[in-house]
């Protein structure tokens, strides 16, 4: 019996290290930004002691409107709130540069090289804690957005802004990136 109950403990092992072998893995930081290790993706998102890096982008045009994306409904976190333009994890050995060229690639289909670094800030819930690198950028559009991150964009007046905020429309975030840009003068 002891025999039957080994044999299934090390196959139920096996499987386990090869899935996250197979998952997508992510650098663990202190809250200076310094690397501390690594772990994969769904134990991370499972333990709010974990801060890990993630970029954020805010495109503004011409106009100073700024262009958010409504987060798809199939996401895990905050499926149909408005977010940032661009949003993403930092990959194990990947600078936060090569992440948001990366994520911005992805997720509005252009290569904005003129992103400029605006802020850095912590963001902790009961499910993960996020050490954002907060980024903007100009351009004026038009994108071709990943149907899988998001299911639609557009720019927003500052006026539009605001009571979308109150109303519950926007993810957690977006309130402090927002003054974040208005303290630097970004927007």
């Amino acid at each position: 019996m002891f025999g039957l109950y080994l044999a299934v403990e090390l196959a139920a092992n096996w499987f386990r290290r090869r899935r996250l072998r197979n998952e997508e893995w992510l650098p663990l930081v202190d809250e200076e930004g310094k690397v501390t290790g690594q772990a994969p993706r769904s134990v991370v998102h499972g333990n709010n002691e974990m801060l890990h890096p993630v970029v954020h982008l805010h495109v503004l045009n011409g106009r100073n409107e700024v262009f958010l994306q409504k987060r798809s409904l199939t996401k895990a976190a905050q499926p149909g709130k408005w977010d940032s333009a661009v949003g993403g994890h930092v990959a194990v050995n990947e600078t936060v540069e090569a992440a948001l060229r990366r994520e911005t690639r992805e997720e509005l289909g252009v290569d904005l090289p003129g992103a400029v670094p605006v802020g850095r800030f912590i963001v902790r819930n009961d499910r993960e804690s996020e050490m954002v690198f907060l980024f903007v950028a100009r351009h004026e559009g038009p994108f071709t957005l990943d149907p899988s991150e998001a299911s639609e964009g557009r720019f927003w007046t500052a006026a539009e802004l605001e009571p979308a905020i109150r109303q519950g429309l926007m993810t957690p975030t977006v309130p402090t990136e927002l003054s974040i840009l208005t303290r630097t003068n970004r927007r």
